[in-house]
């Protein structure tokens, strides 16, 4: 005897002539919504991208509702923005590379929905509501999570988070605006985007006008340099040809505990070769952490340059021939840890298979800083050294050193990374180029 076929859930909300039904085209398949057009004098489907029954139950009931105000998204054809924001979060984030990326989408879509509605019509959404949202963000009223903060505890928030927070519903709309559906695209336009072609927008994303943009000098790196080697981590294993029992003060996990020095096993960290690498080859903090073995390019028994691959704002694999300095650097590394195909010149200390973090070269960083009798940089930790390999190579061609620092837009290396110098000034002012007479030649 056959078994009997499942009876597909339906659900139907509003009164005659403003009914939404919600349905399930194969049993505990994705849900579904319908209503039908007197305009068109057909029903019009869209999908939930769900299977939550009773999320669509209230979804009905809501529809239906818009339907006598002449407000539904099924006859208008715009999303939601709570379910543009989810969609965008679901289908492109995850294809972002780093995890501190992701986590920030993540905050930032709760963030504006929560601030302008999660059922509010994607197309409602105007320049107004970020108008109204800069102050309120800058000010400290609304937190991160736009929450309300009490007056007492607000905190001044910079120009460079509002605008990060603006461009991401930016992106979300021009994402929405390439996405097709059975139905079309997600959104017609963007609110945030220009009106027509060469029509300036009137979304501005906050700038400051005064950048705080360190650059590391050679007596600054060569004073952090001297005292790296005295920057220690956990030992691997006592039979480490490196590894020193040191007197350490153990993490403080209550306040009212009392600690005392306890004997560890330690070993020189990492800091003197990426410094090193960092000073030498100008590339980014995370693209010098993540190199592997195998991106090590040999030619006759020796190191002849590095195989950097695509990271952030680098879209291809670029091969750079290394200095003398950065070959003996990774020299250094390969003696002390002998590795080969994709294990990481710096590996994590809990796996050897996945690179270090760089919250721990942060933390190497300021330590060696500290031991140097340095102040802290304000606005930057290893950005100004990267500048400052930018800055002392500015006088040769702008394609060479992109290309050599891995910078994918000339401009942006240009106006953030190579700063003006006195010396170079000096320069200019001394030593303008001598003009000729020009000679016109008779026909």
């Amino acid at each position: 005897m056959s078994k009997k076929r499942r009876k597909l859930w339906r659900y139907s909300a509003g009164d005659r002539g403003s009914t939404v039904e919600v349905f399930e085209r194969a049993p505990g398949g994705m849900l579904y919504a319908r209503v039908w057009d007197p305009k068109k004098r057909k029903q019009v489907r869209v999908g939930l991208h769900h299977k939550d029954q009773e999320r669509a139950k209230q979804y009905a009931r809501d529809e239906a509702a818009k339907l006598q105000s002449g407000r539904s998204q099924l006859l208008t054809g715009a999303l939601s923005l709570g379910t543009l924001i989810d969609l965008y979060l679901e289908h492109r984030t995850p294809k972002k590379k780093s995890a501190k990326t992701r986590g920030e989408d993540e905050r930032r879509g709760r963030m504006w929905k929560t601030l302008l509605g999660e059922r509010t019509h994607a197309n409602d959404i105007t320049i107004v509501d970020w108008e109204a949202f800069v102050p309120k963000r800058r000010s400290g009223e609304i937190d991160a999570h736009g929450r309300p903060v009490a007056l007492k505890k607000r905190i001044v928030v910079g120009d460079a988070a509002i605008a990060h927070d603006g461009k991401f519903l930016r992106t979300v709309y021009y994402w929405g605006m390439r996405w097709r559906t059975p139905t079309g695209m997600l959104v017609a336009f963007n609110p945030f985007g220009a009106p027509a072609p060469g029509v300036k927008s009137l979304f501005e994303l906050p700038k400051n006008p005064t950048p705080k943009r360190p650059i590391v000098s050679d007596e600054r790196y060569e004073r952090v340099r001297a005292v790296a080697h005295k920057v220690l981590m956990q030992a691997r294993s006592q039979k480490s040809a490196t590894a020193v029992q040191v007197s350490t003060m153990p993490r403080r996990n209550n306040k009212s505990m009392t600690r005392s020095p306890v004997r560890r096993w330690m070993e020189r960290s990492y800091l003197l070769e990426l410094l090193d690498l960092h000073w030498e080859t100008g590339r980014r903090r995370g693209a010098i952490l993540d190199l592997r073995y195998n991106d090590l390019v040999w030619e006759s028994g020796r190191i002849v340059a590095i195989r950097w691959r695509p990271v952030k704002h680098a879209e291809e694999t670029e091969t750079v021939v290394v200095s003398s300095k950065a070959r003996a650097a990774i020299e250094r590394v390969i003696a002390q840890r002998p590795g080969i195909g994709s294990l990481p010149l710096f590996p994590a200390f809990r796996d050897r298979t996945s690179p270090m973090s760089s919250k721990t070269a942060d933390e190497w960083l300021l330590e060696a800083e500290e031991l140097a009798k340095l102040d802290p940089q304000e606005g930057g930790l290893w950005h100004p050294y990267r500048r400052a390999w930018a800055t002392k190579r500015k006088h040769n061609p702008d394609v060479d050193v992109a290309r050599a620092g891995g910078w994918k837009d000339i401009a942006t290396m240009k106006r953030s990374y190579q700063l003006f110098d006195d010396l170079t000034i000096r320069n200019v002012v001394e030593n303008p180029m001598r003009l000729e007479e020009r000679k016109i030649r008779n026909p």
